[in-house]
């Protein structure tokens, strides 16, 4: 009788000319859907359950790496077992058949990120978004247990119907106690582009190796391409996206992990809000064709003689000369420009006030500034929306205005008065300019 899966389950990465289907007591093992450098992977359908499940097989390939396989093949049993969350996937049994170690573990039948993904074709930011944030969920959860992934990418990023992801393979993943260690073969390095540099280098790493994974992730949704070598800001490569994006990514892909930022919480939720707060190129273009529509329509009533019949309204309260230096999210307002000129202005003095006209010194900094400045806003914004309760809908829009206004201003007197941990740029970004 043959064996067959539902028609959405029917994932076929491998042909079973690899060889034959396991058999495994309690378990009806269909298809190997996956093959890697240390394992291969197959769904099957509990018997007992009736559900279908993932079974993941260490590889019978003899070699002076099988005692290291054999070793990250169990640290992974031990540490799925450890955690519960819904963005991380579930481990279900463990055990032995032939002497060749499984794991049975949830099925996804989605697949993975890397199938929605296309060479240079950036995602949307909503996508971005729906999948950024709750991968940055479940590895702050999991370094809140002192767990480092250490090999976050596409493929190993799981998505349900398309969407609430789940991440996967905790082969190389260790202890924060045990972070540097189980990397003698290329095995544990992880995977190029992805990689974080210290982590290639196999030095010491710690959760901010999985920062920049998961930034790289991201650039790569935005973009369409990996950040290697010396790669452009995500805007330059996708022009819809707002230059607030670029420092936000930059920065949690300096070389240096302690340029990046404190946690993967901070990183994810100032890209949250900077990609929030601008909308899309097609949504911009939407509006504008709408307010040229509604424009036109009310010069020709003006034209045809129409007059509304409506009561009087009230003059507006009269803006003071402070309030017009700010304006909304994505302007260049007056007092972003003069917070501009004091960062970069610190920038030079922190350099040492290098030789040369004060007005080249302020543009060997400006843009490099002008970033940092647009960054720190987003996260003051967030903040500020955070300790709102987080309105959505409505709510959420008639508040989003004032954050920014607020953030400008909080922001000024950070400066100021050379206060707050959030004022000086990181090192590595005066160097390059991120």
């Amino acid at each position: 009788m043959t064996k067959e899966l539902p028609r959405e389950s029917q994932i076929v990465v491998e042909g079973d000319s690899l060889g034959p289907l396991p058999e495994i007591d309690g378990y009806d093992v269909l298809k190997r859907i996956g093959r890697g450098g240390m394992g291969e992977v197959f769904v099957a359908r509990q018997v007992r359950l009736k559900r279908l499940v993932a079974i993941k097989f260490l590889l019978e390939e003899a070699g002076q790496d099988s005692f290291d396989d054999l070793a990250r093949f169990h640290r992974e049993a031990e540490l799925m077992a450890k955690v519960s969350h819904p963005n991380v996937l579930s481990i279900h049994d463990f055990g032995e058949v032939d002497g060749r170690p499984y794991l049975v573990m949830e099925y996804i039948e989605g697949g993975d990120l890397r199938r929605q993904m296309t060479p240079n074709k950036p995602l949307s930011e909503q996508k971005v978004r729906s999948v950024v944030m709750p991968v940055g969920e479940a590895l702050d959860y999991l370094h809140r247990h002192e767990i480092i992934h250490r090999d976050l990418k596409p493929e190993n990023i799981l998505l349900h119907d398309g969407s609430n992801p789940r991440v996967s393979d905790f082969g190389i993943a260790v202890l924060r106690a045990g972070a540097g260690t189980l990397t003698r073969s290329t095995r544990g390095v992880g995977t190029l582009g992805y990689v974080a540099p210290e982590q290639q280098y196999r030095l010491k790493v710690d959760e901010r190796a999985d920062q920049y994974s998961l930034a790289a992730v991201a650039y790569e949704m935005l973009t369409g391409q990996l950040p290697l070598g010396v790669f452009k800001p995500p805007s330059e490569l996708n022009p819809s996206l707002s230059p607030a994006v670029d420092p936000v990514i930059m920065r949690a892909l300096q070389e240096n992990p302690k340029s990046r930022y404190p946690t993967i919480r901070d990183f994810t939720k100032a890209l949250d809000t900077c990609l929030a707060r601008e909308p899309s190129k097609a949504h911009r273009r939407i509006i504008l064709i709408g307010s040229l529509l509604l424009l036109s329509g009310i010069v020709w009533l003006s034209l045809s003689g129409w007059k509304p019949f409506a009561p009087a309204l009230k003059s507006p309260p009269p803006i003071s000369q402070a309030e017009t230096k700010v304006q909304s999210p994505g302007s260049s307002s007056p007092l972003i420009e003069e917070l501009t000129k004091i960062w970069a202005h610190r920038e030079w003095v922190k350099r040492g006030k290098p030789e040369g006209e004060p007005r080249e010194q302020t543009d060997e900094y400006w843009f490099s500034a002008k970033r940092q400045i647009e960054a720190q806003l987003c996260e003051i914004a967030y903040d500020l929306w955070v300790k709102q309760g987080r309105p959505r809908g409505e709510a959420g829009n008639s508040v989003a205005l004032q954050n920014w206004i607020d953030a400008q201003k909080i922001l000024e007197k950070r400066l100021k008065t050379n206060q707050g941990d959030k004022v000086s740029a990181p090192d590595a970004a005066e160097k390059t300019g991120h």
